[in-house]
This record gives structure tokens, C-alpha cells and sequence, in this order.
């Protein structure tokens, strides 16, 4: 059998990752959109992500989850051996400092082809989907700041919807949803639905895993996430059930290849709305009420006070206990580090606003009231 050479392997992984680098940056450029969205986005990754999501939604568990929270054991292992071996030769007088740069630099160079991996199968699984074409543009929406009345009409049609939705849900008299449906399989249902309305949202299953860490997790800023390395959709469960709906829905828009975090917030939203599912349709609304009063209330606090007397009890008392639940810890060192992270990962990717892209969604959402009529 032939041995290894792992010296090569250290080498060649080395060289790949400023390769890899160099790739995306030269992707980034506005002229290799159109390429990355035609060729990348809707061929390549498109069936990369729907094979890989079908077999992995086969687990009933988080597989990303698992392999973070064993890692730190096997990362211990490795340094114990590293040690241990590195000892053991150096006490062999003859080929001590050998034998012992020898086990440094295999070891160096499994951990070279780990991260060299690694890397790619993150440029692969979302990174380059940073780079396609714009969705304003794809779907030819006017993304024009709005004017006070656009923001005020938008935001009472939000409100009528919300409304509705709010009187088709089965309620506790404390206020709570009564709910009996299955969130992960509405989510594939509503995203296949989304994909038959419009090729452009096609893809393979998708089934939301609830994380195991969820109590852990609600401490930090997460509400859920993606993982480009096993496909999944992760959530933390512990979270207000009127806000899961458009949160799986977002981060489901991540796995059909949409990165940016407004397009995703739009599409969530888009996906809710056009559900079969009364919960997704009024967690959708939602979403959209929270976002429009707040830029409704800063252009226009008369408008958004009238209007919002407007919105069901229910829809008040439903945000009550989010901004309560999100509020426990919400000044943690712990909120705070998750979020600057998120913040420094997004900016990473070219987007120059970070955490803020967010709400960015409102544009695209009033392009398509605009585009629908509604305003």
C-alpha cells in the first residue's frame, strides 16, 4: 500500500484556501453575476443542495448540532496525542526530534486538509450565492424609498391581513395559539408550493430540525441558522410560536440559494403569506407589521398610533410576550458577542450594513406591494 504523504497534503491544502478566496472575491465582481446566478445559483448549487437537504432531512436530529458539540472532544484527543506522541519520541534519543517532526507535521497537515474542506464546502454551500444577481432585479421590483403614504397604505393592508389571520387561529383564553400542525412539514409544503408558483424558489425537501440547545441557545442573539456544510435548517424552538413560521422561512431561503439576509427576510415573508397554513400566513403578517410600524413610526408616529389601535388585541399581546422573552437577555455579554459576530460575518460578505441589511427587506416587500397593486 502506498503511504500517505502528508507533506503534500498540508501543501496543496494550503495552497487551496487563498485559491478558494481569491475565487469569491473575483466572483464579487457586479459583471460575474449574471454567471454565478445562471450557471452557480440555479444548476449547479440548486442540485448539490436539493440532493444533500433530502438525504440529510432523512435524520430526525440537527447533524450540525451533534458535530459541534462532540468537536471539542475530538479537538482535545488530537492535542492530547499531539502531546503524548511528541513526549514519547523526544525520549527516544536516536530519532526523537525526527520521529517527533514527523507527528507534527502529519498532524499539522490533517488539520491543513480539514480547514482547506471545510472552506470549501462553505464557499460552495452559501458564499458564492452572495455573489448572484440581486433578487430586485431578477424580479424587476421598484425598490425606491417609500413616501409616508406608501408606508401608511402598506402598513394597513398589513394590518387587515394580520387581522384576518389572527380570527382563523384557534386561541387560548390567556391569549395563546392553539396549534396542532407540523411546522417542519408545513415549511417543505410552503416552500414546494413557493417553487411550483415561481421556478425561481425550486428545491430539494426541506425540513426544519428544532435544536436540542434551544433553551441554551434563546440566551444569544440566534434565532435560527443554515448550515452550508450539511444543508440543514436549525431552529431554536423555545421562541414564540407566531414568530417560527417566517424565521424557518428565511433560513429555508438560504438553502434555495438565497444568501443575502433581506432577500431572505423577503421570501420568508412572501412564503408565509401564500401558505395553506393560518399559522404561517399570520406569522408572515407579523412579521411584516412589526417591520413596517417601526419605519412608519419614525417617518410618521400620528399615522402608525391611529392605525395600529386598528391591529387585534391579540396582535398586541402577541408582541408583548416576544419583546418580554427577548428582552431577558437581551444586555448579556452573551446576546451581545453573537450579535457583533453576525454583524462581522455579514459586512465579511460584502454587505456593508451588516445586521442592519435586515430591514432592508421592507424595500423589496413595498417593491412587491407596488408590482401587486396594494399600494
Amino acid at each position: 500500500m502506498k503511504k500517505i504523504e502528508w507533506r503534500k497534503i498540508c501543501y496543496w491544502s494550503l495552497i487551496s484556501i487563498p485559491v478558494l478566496i481569491l475565487l469569491n472575491l473575483l466572483l464579487k465582481i457586479k459583471m460575474f453575476s449574471g454567471l454565478v446566478e445562471l450557471f452557480y445559483s440555479r444548476i449547479i448549487y440548486r442540485f448539490v443542495s436539493s440532493v444533500l437537504s433530502t438525504l440529510t432531512s432523512l435524520l430526525p436530529f440537527s447533524i450540525i448540532e451533534i458535530i459541534i458539540l462532540i468537536s471539542p472532544f475530538f479537538i482535545t484527543c488530537i492535542l492530547v496525542f499531539l502531546i503524548k506522541n511528541s513526549i514519547t519520541q523526544l525520549i527516544k534519543l536516536k530519532k526523537g526530534i525526527k520521529e517527533s517532526s514527523k507527528t507534527f507535521f502529519n498532524i499539522l497537515a490533517v488539520i491543513c486538509a480539514l480547514t482547506s474542506v471545510g472552506f470549501a464546502l462553505y464557499t460552495s454551500g452559501l458564499s458564492l450565492n452572495y455573489n448572484r444577481r440581486p433578487i430586485s432585479r431578477t424580479l424587476a421590483l421598484d425598490t425606491s424609498e417609500p413616501s409616508k403614504e406608501e408606508l401608511a397604505a402598506a402598513f394597513e393592508y398589513i394590518i387587515k391581513n394580520a387581522n384576518q389571520s389572527c380570527v382563523e387561529l384557534d386561541w387560548t383564553s390567556y391569549d395563546e395559539i392553539l396549534y396542532n400542525g407540523n411546522i417542519g412539514g408545513q415549511t417543505n409544503a410552503t416552500l414546494k408550493k413557493m417553487g411550483q408558483t415561481d421556478p425561481l424558489y425550486k428545491g430539494g425537501r426541506v425540513i426544519p430540525k428544532p435544536l436540542l440547545t434551544s433553551n441554551y441557545l434563546s440566551r444569544t442573539s440566534i434565532t435560527a441558522f443554515f448550515s452550508p456544510y450539511t444543508y440543514e435548517t436549525n431552529y431554536i424552538a423555545s421562541y414564540p410560536l407566531f414568530s417560527i413560521p417566517q424565521t424557518l422561512c428565511h433560513e429555508s431561503a438560504h438553502l434555495r440559494g438565497f444568501a443575502r439576509e433581506d432577500e431572505s427576510e423577503y421570501i420568508g415573508f412572501i412564503a408565509c403569506t401564500q401558505s395553506n397554513d393560518k399559522l404561517f400566513r399570520f406569522s408572515g403578517y407579523m412579521y411584516a407589521y412589526n417591520l413596517f410600524g417601526n419605519a412608519l413610526y419614525k417617518t410618521d408616529k400620528k399615522s402608525y398610533e391611529v392605525l395600529s389601535e386598528t391591529a387585534d388585541r391579540r396582535i398586541h399581546s402577541q408582541w408583548k410576550s416576544y419583546s418580554e422573552f427577548t428582552e431577558q437577555h437581551k444586555d448579556s455579554s452573551l446576546n451581545k458577542t453573537t450579535e457583533k459576530v453576525n454583524d462581522i460575518y455579514i459586512k465579511s460578505q460584502g454587505v456593508s450594513d451588516g445586521v442592519q441589511s435586515y430591514d432592508r427587506s421592507l424595500l423589496l416587500i413595498i417593491g412587491q406591494f407596488r408590482r401587486d397593486g396594494v399600494i
